[in-house]
């Protein structure tokens, strides 16, 4: 019908066919072979000159890159080995930091020993004096010996060496060091470290305050740490829950004094720096490193004492 009328009205116009989609097949030429580019120098069929160890092995390389790139960037701190002035030299500041550390010990050890006699306490003292150091469910423990429960949980540290480990910033406070150690075993970053430990302690200055943070509140502070939920919570809360509650507070690898999150590391630092405890076998490279100090400095003041 629409047809129809527009037929009247004379305006049909033929309308083109639409374009066939289908393309016509183009003609396949054959190309001639080319030169080959190969860029690899194997040769065929012959083996490589290395093979899938020494693959493996790249990159073994990049320790000894970086001790070679610490080393040249401090060279004019490190005593040339061909020079036996400049060894000598580096043998006497060695020698005499070893001796100024024996001296402070010394002095510490004696202002101690004055201080103790001075603090006698009677036990409603030495109760209120772990609720001030722990907080207040330090006074909830189940112990006849207040005294025998701060004293255990006072630490002896040692001198403070050249290296300035993190254990050192709170070996006077055993609680922290633990907490500390659990905190900065499997990160790497000096800064991260340093701002996540402080961050923790300025929140939960004392054992109760970290018992009573929430879990998300903890972990805002301590997140760029990683393995919060995995292993720090939980190591946190071990610590912390012991700490307070063991009449005698003593730490061990093993047994019954074994505590879950305390692993050789930080069982091994505990020792050292909140026990001087030097007769430990640690097996951490640096806590090695330290021992090896201390036992020079040990060996340094027996010697200013004959």
């Amino acid at each position: 019908a629409n047809k129809e009328k527009l037929h009247e009205l004379g305006l049909d116009v033929s309308m083109p066919e639409p374009p066939k989609t289908g393309q016509a097949k183009r003609e396949r030429r054959h190309r001639e072979a080319r030169a080959p580019t190969r860029q690899s120098k194997r040769v065929r069929s012959v083996a490589p000159d290395y093979t899938g160890v020494k693959i493996d092995e790249f990159g073994d390389d990049e320790p000894k890159l970086f001790r070679s790139i610490r080393t040249s960037a401090h060279e004019g701190d490190e005593p040339d080995v061909d020079d036996p002035e400049a060894s000598q030299k580096a043998k006497e500041r060695a020698a005499a930091e070893v001796r100024e550390a024996a001296l402070a010990w010394a002095a510490s050890c004696k202002e101690r020993a004055e201080a103790g006699d001075r603090d006698a306490k009677d036990a409603d003292q030495w109760r209120a004096e772990a609720i001030k150091r722990w907080g207040e469910k330090a006074g909830l423990a189940d112990t006849d010996d207040w005294e025998a429960y701060v004293k255990s949980r006072t630490a002896t540290p040692p001198p403070l060496s050249p290296t300035q480990l993190m254990q050192e910033r709170y070996m006077t406070e055993p609680w922290k060091m633990l907490i500390c150690c659990a905190l900065m075993i499997r990160c790497s970053s000096e800064v991260v470290k340093t701002r996540c430990i402080e961050g923790f302690f300025r929140a939960y200055p004392t054992p109760s305050d970290a018992l009573d943070a929430s879990p998300s509140a903890m972990e805002t502070i301590v997140k760029p740490l990683g393995l919060f939920y995995e292993s720090r919570y939980q190591a946190i809360v071990n610590i912390s829950k012991r700490f307070l509650e063991m009449p005698v507070f003593e730490l061990a690898e093993k047994g019954e004094n074994k505590v879950v999150g305390a692993g050789p590391f930080t069982v091994h630092s505990y020792f050292l720096f909140c026990k001087d405890d030097h007769t430990i076998e640690p097996t951490d490279k640096v806590l090695v490193n330290y021992i090896r100090w201390r036992r020079a400095v040990a060996v340094a003041a027996a010697t200013l004492v004959d």
